[in-house]
């Protein structure tokens, strides 16, 4: 009958699995007489490469997590700004088109208060002046005429 003998060496440094596979070679010869197999496995793991393990992995978490939190923020950003930009041209149109609308109230309201402005200061320099004057001497004679049922009116100048 076969026994097969199973020697585990863990988290030994890399110096020193020489040293350990020869002693565990020479122990097989003496205890078994080479009437058995003895299986052997080495499982070494230098302390250096834990440490480079946990750095990797902790640089690759904190690489992740800062582009995961600046990705973050540049959106947050962006749509702030873009919500800023939204707002500012909403109320710069609203201003201006405000502006426009009371620019041309006032426009059309001084162009009526000078039109009548004119037409009142023409009507009476036209009623202050001597045609005028004229004109309403011959309308006053023209009255008691048309009173009188005459239609025509031999006037000289």
């Amino acid at each position: 009958m076969t026994i097969h003998k199973q020697v585990v060496v863990t988290f030994i440094r890399y110096s020193e699995v020489c040293e350990i596979s020869e002693f565990y070679s020479h122990m097989a010869k003496h205890l078994l007489n080479g009437t058995e197999q003895l299986y052997i496995y080495y499982v070494y793991v230098d302390y250096v490469d834990y440490v480079v393990v946990v750095v990797v992995v902790v640089v690759v978490v904190v690489v992740v997590v800062v582009v995961v939190v600046v990705v973050v923020v540049v959106v947050v950003v962006v749509v702030v700004v873009v919500v800023v930009v939204v707002v500012v041209v909403v109320v710069v149109v609203v201003v201006v088109v405000v502006v426009v609308v009371v620019v041309v109230v006032v426009v059309v309201v001084v162009v009526v208060v000078v039109v009548v402005v004119v037409v009142v200061v023409v009507v009476i320099l036209n009623n202050l002046s001597g045609d005028n004057a004229y004109l309403s001497s011959e309308i006053r004679m023209l009255i008691p005429h048309m009173l009188k049922g005459a239609t025509k009116i031999d006037h000289q100048v």
